[in-house]
């Protein structure tokens, strides 16, 4: 028992002994409960490592010790571990599957951690391979049981995978519970891990809605409690992070945020970040204009989640990154064909954000007024599933075909809109496009200049979030893992460039920050402010600048 727990909290920490601890540990299991418990932290320990087919069999050995139903948190961290390491494995996809066949309800039918684990994956797997619609009720479930119900889900890779799921089906504000809870949940026991797994997913939330200074915010910190300690786990959130530079037009970080070494990528076979990496490469490849590798790497996405039966571009969307890649190139019709496949699976069981995306894609190749028309349709989608990012940039590429097709007029409203939106959300490399059709089409943009909310860096922008949360400095430095000085620092140089002086001006200064999940300003009557993705404290501290 010592040493399981002794290597449970290395693990957390990073440390490289902990799968030498948790190894012996399994050797002196003196019952089925203590080797069962055991085998699951091994192999959690050898998958984030990289030995996924290991983990998964270390795993199914500590499963099959446990009556379905009965095992409480531990049979749903074997379950979800299982489901977890070899969901990417293609030899071992359909056995991780099989393995959520068997409802895991108490004896009188009652939620148990490992049903609430198995519905949460049983909608993911939905996910990866038909869409988003038809898991939303497995998911929603899970969400009811695992964290209304209960006040969190059973342990904290349960969670956060939960929250994934939530993403994926565009639920924002449940998402964001979901991703505040398990921040809470990893500060409070300072558990390194779990804080870069939460941040992982807030990331991928304020992606999804287009929040880019927070997505550089979210990744700054993932990255910094990861590398060094679990490498291998951080190509998510390096993917993440490349998306947000490049939006930023700092195209040679982006590269280098992406610059793995080949015995890190050795690792990667069998883990999600195998499907990611050439996603990310992708976008790379795109934005440096070389549009030949761009649509390479976009297909080796394709081809390794066809490998591992997750054909659904709700999880990632590779065809029309691929479409608009080929298009760039030359190959017109190849790049159609593309992208209306993706709009045809999109159309059948897709989330909304999905669905726009892949309309606007078409919209774009197609031209004309039926291009005009799959455009404005596919702005609406988006504006109305709050993907502010995507749905500006739709808005770009409808100014684009009205002012080719000598509607100059026309081109200015959603070139304008587009330009606006750009600013606010921080996308330099948007708003510059922006500007520059809105320019062509005879409008009179003003400068671009980033000022306020989006000139503050990801360090800064963490910090005055929480600060604007009502957490002391000593709170703040605690959640992020600081000091104290760095905190002052942050929030003096932060004071500056939103032009006030003091804390409580914050909440206002931040209130320009607008999204689909809720105003920082904007707060119920008789009620404090709260950030929608900060702390939950209600009661803002007093705290020295």
């Amino acid at each position: 028992g010592l040493l399981l727990q002794l290597g449970r909290t290395e693990m957390a920490l990073g440390s490289p002994t902990a799968v030498q601890r948790l190894e012996a540990a399994a050797a002196h299991a003196r019952n089925p409960v203590e080797g069962a418990s055991a085998l699951g932290a091994l192999g959690f320990a050898r998958y984030i490592a990289g030995e996924t087919a290991a983990a998964a069999r270390m795993i199914r050995e500590g499963l099959e010790e446990i009556e379905p139903g009965r095992g409480g948190a531990l049979e749903a961290e074997l379950l979800l571990n299982l489901a977890v390491a070899g969901r990417f494995v293609p030899r071992l996809v359909e056995e991780a599957t099989k393995a959520l066949d068997q409802p895991r309800t108490g004896e009188r039918g009652e939620p148990t951690p490992a049903e609430i684990v198995r519905r949460t994956m049983l909608a993911f797997d939905t996910i990866l391979r038909v869409g988003a619609a038809p898991a939303e009720a497995d998911a929603l479930w899970a969400f009811r049981h695992g964290v209304e119900a209960r006040g969190a889900s059973p342990f904290p890779l349960a969670t956060a995978l939960l929250g994934a799921v939530l993403v994926l089906l565009g639920r924002h504000r449940e998402a964001a519970e979901v991703a505040e809870r398990a921040l809470e949940t990893a500060r409070s026991r300072g558990n390194r891990l779990d804080a870069a797994i939460a941040y992982e997913l807030r990331a991928a939330l304020r992606w999804t809605v287009g929040d880019v200074g927070g997505l550089l915010a979210d990744t700054e910190s993932g990255l910094e409690l990861s590398e060094g300690r679990w490498d291998q786990a951080t190509i998510l959130t390096r993917v993440l992070r490349v998306t947000a530079l490049l939006e930023r037009g700092d195209d040679a970080e982006a590269a280098a945020v992406l610059d793995v070494p080949e015995a890190l990528e050795r690792r990667l076979p069998g883990t999600h970040a195998w499907l990611f990496l050439p996603y990310g490469r992708a976008h790379l490849a795109f934005a440096a204009g070389d549009w030949a590798n761009s649509a390479e790497q976009a297909f080796t996405a394709g081809e390794r989640l066809t490998e591992v039966s997750a054909p659904s571009p709700d999880y990632i969307p590779w065809r029309s990154l691929a479409a608009r890649a080929l298009h760039r190139g030359g190959d017109r019709e190849r790049a159609l064909a593309l992208a209306e496949e993706e709009l045809d699976l999109a159309r059948a069981n897709g989330a909304g954000r999905t669905i726009g995306n892949a309309s606007a894609t078409v919209g774009l190749l197609r031209g004309g007024e039926v291009g005009i028309r799959m455009l404005r349709e596919a702005i609406d989608v988006l504006d109305r599933h709050g993907a502010r990012l995507d749905a500006a940039r739709a808005r770009v590429d409808l100014g684009l075909l009205l002012r080719r097709g000598r509607r100059a007029m026309q081109a200015r409203r959603p070139l304008a809109e587009a330009l606006d939106a750009a600013r606010r959300l921080g996308s330099v490399r948007l708003a510059e496009t922006a500007r520059s059709e809105l320019s062509a089409a005879g409008g009179r943009p003003r400068r671009l200049a980033l000022t306020g909310v989006e000139s503050l860096t990801p360090g800064q922008r963490r910090v005055t979030d929480l600060a604007a949360g009502g957490m002391s400095n000593r709170e703040i430095a605690e959640a992020l893992f600081v000091t104290v000085r760095t905190v002052e620092t942050h929030l003096t140089a932060a004071y500056a460039k939103l032009e006030i002086s003091s804390r409580e001006e914050l909440p206002a200064a931040l209130r320009g920050q607008q999204n689909d999940l809720g105003s920082p300003g904007a707060a119920a009557p008789g009620r404090p402010h709260r950030w929608p993705f900060g702390p939950r404290s209600e009661t803002p501290t007093r705290s020295s600048r």
